[in-house]
């Protein structure tokens, strides 16, 4: 179960598979788009909030884009959550 009590940022690094223009960046809130050797794009920026984070996941659902893997990265000089800062695992 998330604490809700918990609002500070955090830096999120979200995998997809296959190759997803630069262009894309402002549609996912800004965050930068690169690419891995493997021919997947990596999203990553900063995340306001839970809501903020749901979003961003719904935008690439509605791109069809397939997640490969999604890191939570604590903000330096933040002690870590409670749950380890990770995101929540869905089971697919």
């Amino acid at each position: 179960m998330c604490d809700r009590g918990d609002a500070r940022s955090a830096r999120y690094v979200i995998r997809v598979r296959g190759v997803l223009s630069p262009d894309w960046s402002a549609w996912f809130a800004g965050f930068a788009i690169d690419h891995d050797a493997d021919g997947n794009t990596i999203l990553s920026g900063e995340v306001m909030d839970e809501s903020a984070f749901y979003g961003l996941i719904s935008r690439a659902r509605d791109l069809g884009l397939t997640i490969v893997s999604v890191e939570r990265q604590e903000q330096p000089g933040v002690p870590p959550s409670r749950d380890g800062g990770h995101a929540p695992h869905t089971g697919q």
